[in-house]
């Protein structure tokens, strides 16, 4: 039972109080709620009631650098997540500081205020895991951050440190011993392996994993099945699948809570729809060549590696995408139908649409094309190419239906909400699993009401048919290589 003083802005929903229930009080624990559940508001709830019962006096959040600007963000009409759920009795005097690297007046003026004792109130610095793992001015900052106060410390979409030998986990591990309760937040704590909840339980409890496995090694040998594979001349092992599923899910189950949009949530289903593009001349020509010389590497080849054949996949695939990466790095286009087919589908609806690209040159081909249709005004975008400001900005106008498109890359996967979209496209696919589930839920969350159809531009016979049924069947590119065979790819 939560305490009496639970005292949140708003009624959260049943899955929300059940979440808190089972975290409120641990000192590490796993909130893995699906995709539009909610996580955000469940911890800054947890916070709050830890603050109020002095338990904690601060909160550290570390994020992906796409998301966790969301959590400061100040705007009336896109409130950001402390705006959003921080409980009146904490909000009055709290101090935030959103950590960017460099000495800017403003960031270090506010790095002393929250750092000084004297200041009534909570304090809560929000810092990005790429940076975290960067430089060792951010490090050297939480560091000090947690030893001073008595901390929450909560790694927001938690798989950003799913792999061990990685510099972002290295940096999270060092920090974790410091903090007086920790937390992860996930919808999907797995992206295709066992192996990727080692390191977040880690996280959890340092030296001594809440799995039972202190070693990696042990953990990866008992949960997932290793074979022994030739690579770049020497024999290595590789993981080929899960084992003993259910031994680790009671596991889990014990420091963690679980729940799903289909048990919580009256959303309506998705619809996925499959537009088949042909192939130009020009592009079955280079396609292939760029086949030919593939399979004649895998034929001939004395040492074909995983990461040979992901380069020659990625090369077909943006050739039926259209435009290809020379050796001197240019982008090349090449003529191709696929712009034609993604506007007869715009022209048939008059829906809000979110288009997603996995590449940059696809995402600046869509946007120019809708801007010489519709004009700059109707066109939101979500890439490495935006300013910060301009993505909040335009992501506000198309939540608030000023604009009708958004188009994104995977930068925009994780921790949006766009759930004025219904119609989505995938212009191209991205290889990884865990981006195309992330992707679609930003339009497939709370907040959604109609029907949301999905479309797939697919070249038959080619790469990219192929990328697809492996995502639909929740595979991970790189990992359906290696149970299929690598020549079956090609």
């Amino acid at each position: 039972m939560l305490p009496d003083h639970y005292a949140p802005r708003t009624t959260p929903f049943l899955h929300q109080v059940e979440a808190l229930e089972a975290g409120y009080r641990r000192t590490e624990f796993a909130y893995l709620l699906e995709m539009g559940l909610g996580k955000s508001r469940v911890l800054t709830d947890d916070f709050c009631l830890n603050y109020l019962n002095d338990t904690v006096e601060a909160l550290c959040i570390i994020a992906p650098k796409s998301v966790y600007t969301n959590w400061s963000r100040v705007d009336d009409e896109n409130p950001g997540e402390l705006q959003r759920w921080l409980w009146d009795g904490v909000r009055e005097d709290v101090t935030i500081h959103l950590y960017r690297a460099g000495n800017r007046k403003g960031d270090v003026m506010s790095r002393l205020a929250l750092m000084d004792n004297s200041r009534p109130g909570a304090k809560i610095l929000i810092i990005n895991v790429e940076a975290l793992a960067a430089t060792n001015d951010a490090e050297i900052l939480v560091t000090k951050f947690l030893k001073q106060y008595r901390a929450m410390l909560a790694i927001d979409e938690s798989t950003v440190i799913k792999s061990p030998k990685s510099l972002r986990t290295k940096a999270c591990l060092r920090i974790a011993p410091w903090a007086k309760q920790r937390r992860i937040l996930t919808g999907k704590p797995s992206t295709g392996s066992n192996a990727d909840y080692w390191a977040q339980f880690e996280f959890l409890r340092p030296h001594n994993n809440l799995l039972g496995y202190r070693l990696f090694s042990m953990f990866r040998a008992r949960f997932c099945v290793m074979k022994e594979m030739f690579m770049g001349g020497r024999t290595i092992k590789v993981e080929t699948g899960p084992q003993n599923i259910e031994e680790l899910a009671n596991l889990v189950s014990h420091h963690s809570f679980r729940r799903t949009k289909k048990q919580c949530l009256d959303l309506p289903p998705k619809v996925y729809m499959r537009r088949e593009v042909e192939l130009t001349s020009e592009q079955d020509r280079v396609y292939r060549e760029l086949k030919r010389s593939a399979m004649a590497t895998l034929t001939n080849g004395h040492e074909v590696t995983t990461t040979l054949v992901m380069t020659q996949l990625m090369r077909m695939h943006q050739v039926i995408c259209g435009h290809v990466k020379t050796d001197e790095g240019l982008v090349m286009p090449i003529d191709n139908k696929r712009i034609a087919a993604l506007l007869e589908i715009i022209e048939a609806t008059d829906e809000q649409i979110v288009i997603w690209a996995c590449y940059r040159p696809d995402a600046d081909i869509v946007t120019k094309n809708l801007r010489a249709l519709y004009g700059d005004d109707a066109i939101a975008q979500w890439h490495g190419g935006r300013t910060q400001q301009e993505r909040d900005r335009e992501e506000a106008d198309f939540q608030a239906g000023r604009r009708r498109f958004m188009v994104a890359t995977k930068a925009g996967s994780h921790g949006r909400t766009w759930t004025a979209g219904t119609c989505v496209i995938y212009y191209s696919n991205d290889y990884s699993l865990e981006v195309r589930e992330q992707s679609e839920d930003r339009t497939h969350r709370i907040g959604t009401v109609g029907t949301v159809t999905y479309w797939d531009l697919v070249c038959p016979g080619t790469v990219d048919e192929k990328i697809i049924r492996a995502l639909r069947a929740k595979h991970d590119i790189t990992r359906a290589v290696l149970r299929d065979g690598i020549a079956a790819w090609i």
